[in-house]
């Protein structure tokens, strides 16, 4: 017998079209969207919304200690606690982040301009 097909499931809580998404070695799930939203989810719940981008969430990264980037729109690279605060938000790019990798203990990000930034 063929097994039975697995269901997809949703996870709302976005107000707009999701851009990014990452995972985790714990299974989180990290999302970015045009609403200008991070969110970490465990499971089907979510953790941790936070707002903090003039602009879409487009790029999420999972860090170290619990940690978490987000790239957005706006060029600005954010890094993020458990708190609804920001540990940290610089502008790394001129124009929107397109892509962002973790590096140990570091974090690069990849822009519209066509630099990478570390």
């Amino acid at each position: 017998l063929a097994p039975a097909p697995v269901l997809a499931q949703d996870l709302r809580g976005h107000g707009g079209p999701v851009r990014a998404l990452a995972t985790d070695e714990a299974g989180r799930i990290y999302s970015g969207s045009f609403d200008t939203r991070a969110i970490v989810w465990d499971g089907f719940t979510a953790m941790q919304v936070t707002r903090h981008h003039e602009g879409a969430v487009t790029a999420v990264v999972p860090l170290e200690g619990g940690r978490f980037a987000s790239g957005g729109q706006d060029g600005r690279v954010v890094i993020w606690g458990d708190s609804p605060e920001p540990l940290q938000s610089e502008i790394w790019h001129p124009l929107p982040v397109g892509a962002m990798v973790a590096l140990g203990d570091g974090l690069a990000s990849a822009g519209w301009d066509g630099r990478i930034a570390l």
